[in-house]
């Protein structure tokens, strides 16, 4: 095995010993570097090697380039929208709502931690199980579309009918079974040479029907409502792959430029996704104009129209059905992939079995939902979509909140050490109620078929930016109150000197030589300064009572608490040492490491 092999023999050795025969086979793939058995843990730094970023590229790209998005264009037509109108929709909200998942997908090699396992570090251990289950519900209903599309387009290849929708299904559900079997490597190396006959496939394949989609039917003029309402669906298919982003770039090297990462998963994921989704908006606005295709759909829905458009093309034309049949499988092994990881979330007490185990669990669970699904493709497209735009913004609201107002926008605020241990994560209370909060609002501006909100009457959906907008600000509200508090108490805890103390300490020939010195050519320390400001403090609320503190003072709270943490954190001699500069650091900004 390779230094970028993203598994360990004695990983699989030491997990909750599956049936003997199984674990024979997963021990021989093993050894042989082709399954990845690395788990929900983070991916310890000598592990995370992986150069080839062009992989990032050909991921996203694989799970955009297939009949996913043509099916969620489809939809276009629906709300009453003509062709152009359609692709304007597409290419503005694509170009948006693709920034969250590329943005996420730099947070792996930083952190060497799976998405819903940052998530913790906002919702806490306990209260991320509720995004983990809304996100394992949109991943297995994402693979039940695709194995619904999948098996309708091996149906119509079947000219007589000899092969049915259903046996399609447990074809491509067994297929994406295999490949998310193996994990990282064989994932990103089956993505990196699929995207090429995907590519080649819906090319030839919209050349060969180009006439047909000339034929669009007419369409009245485009309103607010339907505007929104589709831009909502176009953002329901982008949004949720935020919620995993990570999962496929844990193994990277750390060292990797951000920027690299962001522009490679940002052009796979929206160029073949405004593409492909403009070209299901153009098909579905021909159906209606062309009775052979209407036909073809009745039979076979989505398979069935795309059966009818390459008809002309012969033995070619069912080639490429199978070929675009087959191209789903990039975007589903991934999906798979990533709910396996979520699903070991849920069962802590068998969070030792290998990732490989939970995959086979999810294909038995998926199989039979989507052989229901098919019935009426569309329409069970229709409602499912319409809940993932709602869950999806309020957590990605709540987790970009937590990164960019309380972290600083730094990976290295997240301590992997601590991605299991309640006592060292939040309790997520506020991220909670900031998620569940917003949905105060969003349920107004909902504009559905089963439901129309007040707001949503009169403007079209607005449920997904007011989920993501409305959740941010809720936590930052909720936490800048909480966070006070929580500073204070940490304040007081941690400066155990008295104003008169650190008075006299300051003066001393010890203090004034120990720390860095400020950038003004006074020569005082950095410490020295802040111990003047503790003094003050102190002399101002002896009583300590929290409202007498304005925001200053709670600001110079803020950065005595995470010196003295950090400091304390990682110089033991600073309680051991009187002499040390840790403890004499220390003492400049308000703790006696002796008395403590």
């Amino acid at each position: 095995m390779g230094a970028n092999d993203a598994v360990s023999v004695s990983a699989v050795e030491s997990q909750a010993q599956p049936p003997t025969r199984f674990r024979a086979l997963l021990l021989k793939a093993t050894r042989l570097g082709r399954v990845e058995v690395q788990g929900i843990a983070p991916i310890p730094r000598e592990e995370r090697t992986v150069e080839r970023t062009c992989n990032v590229f050909t991921l996203w790209w694989c799970m955009n380039a297939n009949l996913l998005p043509i099916s969620f264009g489809m939809l276009g037509p629906a709300y009453g929208l003509g062709l152009r109108d359609c692709a304007l929709v597409i290419l503005f909200f694509t170009l948006v709502t693709t920034i969250p998942p590329a943005y996420l997908s730099t947070w792996g090699p930083k952190t060497g931690m799976r998405q819903m396992i940052q998530g913790r570090f906002s919702f806490g251990r306990y209260f991320i199980a509720i995004p983990v289950v809304l996100n394992l519900v949109s991943l297995v209903g994402f693979c039940v579309i695709m194995a619904v599309l999948g098996g309708q387009c091996l149906a119509a290849v079947s000219a007589d009918g000899s092969l049915s929708a259903a046996v399609g299904i447990v074809i491509i559900a067994l297929l994406s079974l295999v490949i998310s079997f193996c994990g990282f490597n064989v994932l990103h190396i089956y993505e990196r040479f699929a995207c090429v006959p995907a590519l080649v496939a819906i090319t030839v394949a919209t050349g060969t029907c180009a006439s047909g989609l000339r034929q669009q039917a007419a369409a009245p003029p485009a309103t607010a409502q339907a505007v929104l309402s589709f831009g909502m669906t176009v953002a329901a298919y982008m949004m949720p792959w935020a919620c995993l982003a990570s999962d496929f770039t844990t193994y990277f090297d750390p060292e990797t430029p951000s920027r690299t990462i962001f522009v490679y998963a940002y052009l796979g994921s929206a160029v073949p996704t405004i593409l492909l989704m403009t070209l299901g908006a153009a098909i579905q606005g021909a159906v209606a104009a062309n009775a052979a295709w209407a036909d073809a759909y009745a039979a076979n829905q989505v398979g069935g129209v795309l059966g009818a458009m390459l008809a002309p093309a012969g033995g070619l034309g069912r080639l490429l059905l199978a070929v675009l049949a087959f191209t789903l499988l990039g975007n589903m092994a991934s999906t798979w992939y990533s709910a396996a990881l979520n699903l070991q979330m849920l069962v802590p007490a068998r969070a030792r079995v290998p990732r490989a185990v939970f995959a086979v669990v999810l294909t038995a669970a998926v199989v039979p939902v989507a052989l229901r699904a098919a019935a009426d493709f569309l329409a069970s497209l229709a409602d499912f979509v319409a809940l993932l735009a709602y869950w999806s913004s309020a957590f990605l609201g709540v987790v970009l909140a937590e990164h960019r107002v309380f972290r600083g926008a730094d990976c290295a605020a997240y301590d992997p050490a601590a991605w299991d241990d309640p006592g060292r994560l939040p309790p997520g209370v506020a991220a909670l109620a900031a998620a569940a909060g917003c949905m105060a609002l969003v349920v107004p501006s909902i504009a559905q078929v089963w439901y129309t909100g007040p707001i949503a009457a009169r403007t079209g959906d607005l449920g997904f930016e007011v989920a993501f907008v409305l959740a941010a600000l809720l936590l930052k509200i909720i936490k800048m109150v909480k966070d006070n508090e929580t500073v204070i108490q940490e304040f007081n805890s941690l400066v155990n000197m008295t104003a008169d103390e650190l008075s006299d300490w300051l003066q001393t020939e010890a203090s004034s030589g120990s720390g860095w010195s400020k950038d003004d050519g006074s020569g005082e320390t950095v410490g020295h300064d802040s111990g003047r400001r503790i003094i003050a403090i102190l002399e101002k609320n002896p009583q300590k009572e929290a409202s007498n503190y304005d925001e200053d003072d709670i600001a110079h709270m803020r950065k005595v608490v995470a010196y003295c943490k950090r400091h304390l954190a990682q110089e033991e001699k600073a309680k051991q040492d009187t002499e040390s500069k840790s403890y004499k650091s220390l003492k400049n900004w308000g703790h006696d490491a002796q008395k403590a």
